[in-house]
């Protein structure tokens, strides 16, 4: 995510979002944004948004809290969770963290392919649940599989049946008779 665009659904100058994905971190480089609240007295969520530029694959996340910069543990995120989306429309839940008070986050999840990631706040900061902030989000790209056959062969129940061409494993189409 570093210097990727990044926007929200709100934030307070100076802090922008495209300060939470520029690999400072510094109190005054970060995104603070701030929520509504409705009737009921709780907050609606914040979200920060970041396009990865194009489909990749993803399973690790880290948010840095303010508390990594020397505050308080209050001013970290409390209830907040990683979607991902491939069009910008549909979201997904990659993986959540609730009651969080850990200065820094960082966690793995079940591989997935995105291109856009959102972290959707539903509870911001500890001290005052309207408010979210965050340092640093860093998004880490999957290991790379391999992900081609290494081996295909047919049975006819007793004896190997011949594949034409034989076995090559960049090849998608092939022939037998059985």
């Amino acid at each position: 995510a570093l210097n990727r665009p990044a926007d929200a659904n709100s934030s307070i100058y100076p802090f922008i979002p495209g300060r939470s994905v520029d690999g400072k971190v510094t109190p005054i480089y970060r995104w603070m944004g701030s929520s509504q609240i409705p009737s009921a007295g709780v907050p609606a969520p914040n979200w920060l948004r970041v396009d990865l530029g194009s489909n990749v694959w993803i399973n690790r996340w880290v948010v840095k809290q303010m508390g990594s910069l020397g505050w308080s543990a209050d001013y970290n995120l409390s209830d907040y969770k990683l979607q991902g989306s491939l069009d910008n429309a549909i979201w997904f839940d990659l993986d959540s963290v609730t009651n969080n008070s850990l200065n820094s986050t960082d966690r793995t999840f079940t591989a997935a392919k995105v291109r856009w990631v959102r972290v959707n706040i539903t509870k911001g900061l500890r001290n005052n649940t309207n408010f979210a902030s965050i340092s640093e989000l860093e998004i880490y790209d999957a290991p790379a599989t391999d992900s081609t056959l290494s081996a295909l062969s047919i049975s006819n129940g007793t004896a190997g049946v011949t594949l034409t061409p034989s076995f090559v494993k960049t090849t998608t189409t092939y022939s037998t008779s059985v």
